[in-house]
């Protein structure tokens, strides 16, 4: 007797990074940690004493952290240059062979 086979289909994703609320890919774990760290900050400053400083610490650090990796990844994570001008490159072949 033979038995039956299950085919199960498995789904692989679009071959696309991770995207959430506009940030991609590492950028997501860089916005979470600066919402957490202002987060943390934020309930230790409550604890030592003013509520005001709290909410103006927890906006400043995850705030100002989660504009930082927005404007990181769209200009990318090493500053890139980009040079305007009009470029002469000399050639340094004549015919197929080397000068």
């Amino acid at each position: 007797m033979q038995e039956k086979q299950h085919v199960f289909k498995v789904y692989r994703g679009l071959q696309r990074p991770l995207t959430f609320k506009g940030f991609k890919g590492k950028y997501i774990y860089w916005g979470l940690g600066a919402i957490l760290i202002g987060l943390i900050s934020s309930i230790v400053i409550v604890n030592i004493g003013n509520y005001f400083l709290a909410v103006c610490s927890f906006l400043i650090i995850g705030g100002g952290g989660s504009f930082l990796c927005a404007v990181k990844q769209r200009k990318g994570l090493y500053h890139k240059k980009s040079h305007r001008g009009i470029f002469i490159v000399p050639c340094n072949y004549r015919y197929g062979k080397k000068i």
